[in-house]
């Protein structure tokens, strides 16, 4: 297959449904993707009035990470791109590593963004990252929500976070920096076997040679989609129904509804209360669903809340530790 770099008509064609405008942060790991993104944006923004900054995460979990930062800040400051390296300051990671550099990242990219009141961020998530995550959601055993994957824009405390390049294959992205003549940092990371999301890129070849191409579980996550918006308005109806001030959940019209309806009211009622930025997962939504309507329930721990059963058939949802809940 042979894959062309991405030009500035077919990049504007697909940041334009976005509206940007004012200043936008892009983060900028190094990697081909994120430093192809942030000259392609640079390069649209240009004949704008739309200012683009560069912001790199140094995790600090390798010992050239700094050394990083400091290229990626002198190759776009080259290129006339504002460019600023931000510390994740730790005492050493020893498990979950990624989930917890992730969720560093984000909160020190939010809280830059606050501070400068800048409210868009770009990241460089793409049509491979789409795949993987849509794969390995489906080996845990993700409801239908999870395997809708990926979204292209969401919102992280009032931050607007936009992926605008789900749909262009990776391979695209370093041809694109072919184009710019730029070179780009090869994380070992992701090359480590014992990370899931490496072992399931290593699945790529063979099992787009059965036909699950990227191409294709995105489509299939486009259906599912279709399915999670009629889902969605119908979480409404049942909010209207069962819960009252957006914390007292009624237990006996809890108990009526489906399922999956039931599942989606608590998973949403969690988010919003606990403040997490990821939801409980599907197992843990069912488990908690068991606890609820039986007949013994008192309260319950989960997702950041405390939800505890009140007089007159009602479970009341608390947030635990709100002082410690990224905003």
């Amino acid at each position: 297959m042979i894959f062309l770099p991405l030009f500035s008509d077919e990049f504007e064609r697909i940041i334009e449904p976005y509206d940007l405008e004012g200043s936008i942060v892009v983060a900028v790991s190094g990697g081909a993707d994120s430093l192809a993104l942030v000259l392609l944006i640079h390069e649209w923004a240009i004949s704008r009035a739309v200012k683009i900054i560069g912001v790199t995460v140094d995790h600090r979990l390798r010992t050239e990470s700094a050394e990083e930062a400091a290229l990626v800040h002198t190759w776009l400051k080259d290129r006339g791109i504002d460019h600023h390296t931000l510390v994740w300051q730790h005492s050493g990671v020893t498990s979950a590593l990624q989930q917890k550099a992730r969720s560093a990242r984000y909160e020190l990219i939010s809280n830059w963004c606050s501070s400068r009141q800048v409210t868009t961020v770009l990241t460089a998530h793409h049509l491979g990252d789409q795949w993987e995550t849509f794969l390995m959601r489906l080996s845990k055993g993700s409801g239908l929500t999870g395997l809708c994957c990926i979204k292209s824009e969401s919102n992280l405390g009032g931050l607007r976070l936009i992926r605008p390049l789900l749909q262009v294959r990776a391979e695209r992205l370093e041809r694109t920096l072919e184009r710019f003549n730029q070179p780009f940092i090869k994380d070992p990371s992701n090359y480590k076997l014992e990370y899931a999301r490496v072992r399931m890129r290593n699945l790529l070849s063979v099992l787009s040679d059965e036909g699950l191409t990227p191409e294709t579980i995105d489509q299939v996550r486009k259906r599912f989609q279709l399915t999670e918006d009629y889902l969605d308005q119908q979480l409404q109806i049942a909010f209207a129904e069962c819960v009252k001030d957006e914390r007292y959940i009624n237990l006996a019209v809890f108990k009526t509804l489906h399922k999956e309806m039931a599942y989606r009211l608590l998973r949403h009622s969690l988010l919003k209360i606990g403040g997490h930025i990821y939801p409980l997962p599907y197992q843990s939504l069912e488990l908690l669903y068991e606890k609820l309507i039986s007949k013994d329930f008192v309260g319950a721990t989960a997702g950041g809340c405390y939800l505890k059963r009140s007089k007159g058939g009602w479970i009341d949802i608390k947030c635990e530790k709100r002082d410690k809940i990224l905003q």
